[in-house]
């Protein structure tokens, strides 16, 4: 498959929150690019006892989503500061699956 030599490379790269919220990111628009989905529903999705180990917020979430989004991983959507919502890329589908069959 085209392309694949580099996404390993891709995948060490983002922290362990970032590839969190990435994989929630996935399984809430479930692969598909043109999915938006708000903070609230990628916090809801994951499990409580990782929440609050990592003590994830709307405010740390957002800032991991922009960083995601610099790397071309996710993409930001219509929407103000507060409704704000966001999708995947293809490329940070394919790395979110890569990730999850590490799982």
């Amino acid at each position: 498959m085209g392309g694949e030599e580099g996404l390993d490379e891709i995948i060490d790269t983002p922290s362990t929150e970032e590839k969190i919220v990435l994989i929630q990111l996935y399984r809430a628009t479930r692969g598909a690019p043109s999915a938006n989905v708000s903070i609230q529903t990628i916090l809801r999705g994951i499990n409580p006892k990782i929440v609050s180990t990592l003590k994830l917020k709307r405010g740390k979430v957002r800032k991991i989503l922009n960083k995601l989004v610099r790397k071309r991983l996710a993409r930001e959507k219509g929407g103000r500061r507060a409704n704000q919502t966001y999708s995947i890329t293809t490329l940070g589908a394919r790395i979110a699956r890569k990730l999850l069959q590490k799982i």
